[in-house]
């Protein structure tokens, strides 16, 4: 988890940068780059004014939902959210972001660089934590509890992206462009 944390800060192992070089990925694009700002480095390349940005109520209730099941869980439960339920699927989610991305932008690689780094780190991340629940997965309830933490994150990531689809289906062929 302390791998995680120091990753997301922006500070990778030389092998990793090494991996990324052969994706494209410059390492001056993303070492000691915290990953929420390569986020607003995708947000601005989309022209998003990431001072005056307002999460939608879903993007909200979603993390308030995500945050209180892992903080009011069991080790394992938490495990089963963090690792199966949410590192260990990014990278099929941001594949599909990334491919949207190229067919519909003219964004760098540079720019959204946030997706694919994710792609490839949270992949790792995914494998670290599927052993800490294989390890953990030591008698029925441990499996049963890194089950309903797996459920919990994947039905909130389901409820996000419905609500998402939702929003997407309303919005005219104009507010699309603008958006």
């Amino acid at each position: 988890m302390i791998e995680n944390l120091t990753e997301e800060s922006g500070f990778l192992p030389e092998e990793e940068l090494e991996v990324l070089n052969e994706m494209g990925i410059a390492t001056e694009w993303v070492q000691g780059i915290p990953h929420p700002e390569l986020f607003k480095r995708f947000q601005r390349a989309m022209h998003v004014d990431c001072n005056e940005v307002e999460y939608c109520d879903e993007a909200v209730i979603w993390r308030e939902m995500f945050l209180n099941a892992i903080n009011n869980s069991s080790a394992e439960e938490a495990v089963g959210a963090m690792g199966l339920g949410t590192e260990a699927i990014v990278k099929y989610i941001y594949h599909r972001l990334i491919s949207a991305i190229k067919k519909h932008t003219n964004l760098t690689l540079e720019q959204y660089v946030f997706f694919e780094l994710h792609t490839e780190v949270d992949d790792e991340h995914g494998k670290i934590l599927m052993d800490i629940a294989e390890e953990m997965a030591t008698n029925e309830q441990t499996r049963r509890d890194l089950r309903k933490g797996m459920l919990k994150a994947l039905n909130l990531r389901c409820m996000f992206w419905d609500a998402m689809y939702e929003r997407a289906n309303k919005l005219s062929p104009v507010q699309m462009v603008a958006a």
